[in-house]
């Protein structure tokens, strides 16, 4: 009987695996520091209604390139002032004479849009920087973006103002809808997180959201309204009043040391902890 062999398909080579384990997968796969450098660069050069453009917003950018192409062709700062049409012969000092010679350079190499490219590529880098030492520090990377919005940002001040005062921001040409319908959407983003980073340690359910929704709404006011970081604050003193009620009194008295505290800042501080007394 003639015997017949069967040939057997190879099995998957684990080189390619192994490949990417190792350092060359280090340099191929990209990271969250790399996704997080191009969404930036991405942002920096979409956003507003100029794009890039938004970059040359600043008067300055103007003479800080006239200075640089001066001492780049006069090899030396310039001690008197150079566009001064009332005071002719100032004296003047270039405190930013390096700057001045890096724009300077860039707009003869590339012009303005190599001026804009280099000067987005440093604000993603600071910004991807900041961050990755905020991570290893144990930053709170949410509240700090939040504060960085609201207090950096143009929409972030426009949402502010509405806040405050919408009829005042509309008269100040702030497109009130518009904020609030972007409000709306940042707490609706905001709950989501809240929501990927309680399930996991909570039961899950339709109203499972209502208790923690009137907790917010205690550390809101505890904190003071239009506020994230008294928000954050506040939620910090509920916790411990909770946390001492129940080693205390019990689990069962953790709410009404929340209505507690939210009655004693009604009555003592309505403003909240970062807000007006009154």
């Amino acid at each position: 009987m003639a015997s017949t062999t069967r040939t057997l398909p190879h099995p998957p080579s684990a080189a390619a695996p192994a490949a990417l384990d190792g350092a060359a997968g280090r340099w191929l796969l990209p990271s969250f520091s790399d996704c997080l450098f191009l969404a930036v660069l991405i942002w920096i050069y979409s956003s507003g209604s100029g794009g890039w453009k938004g970059l040359l917003a600043d008067g300055d950018s103007g003479w800080h390139i006239r200075t640089g192409e001066y001492i780049l062709d006069h090899h030396r700062v310039p001690y008197q002032d150079l566009y001064s049409f009332s005071r002719p012969g100032a004296p003047w000092y270039a405190w930013e004479w390096l700057s001045d010679v890096i724009f300077g350079s860039l707009h003869r190499l590339a012009g303005l849009k190599g001026v804009v490219l280099t000067a987005g590529v440093v604000i993603a880098l600071f910004a991807t920087t900041l961050i990755r030492r905020m991570i290893w520090r144990g930053v709170n990377l949410l509240i700090a973006m939040l504060d960085l919005f609201f207090k950096k940002t143009r929409t972030g001040k426009a949402m502010r103002a509405c806040a405050i005062n919408r009829e005042a921001a509309a008269l100040q040409g702030i497109p009130v809808s518009r904020m609030l319908a972007l409000s709306f959407a940042l707490s609706a983003a905001l709950g989501a997180i809240a929501g990927v980073l309680i399930t996991p340690t909570q039961y899950t359910a339709f109203n499972v959201g209502v208790p923690f929704a009137i907790s917010g709404f205690i550390a809101a006011i505890v904190g003071g309204f239009g506020r994230p970081l008294g928000a954050f604050v506040g939620g910090i003193m509920l916790g411990l009043a909770q946390a001492v009620a129940i080693v205390v009194f019990g689990a069962g008295l953790k709410n009404v040391a929340a209505l507690s505290v939210l009655l004693l800042f009604l009555f003592i501080r309505p403003g909240g902890i970062l807000g007006e007394a009154k």
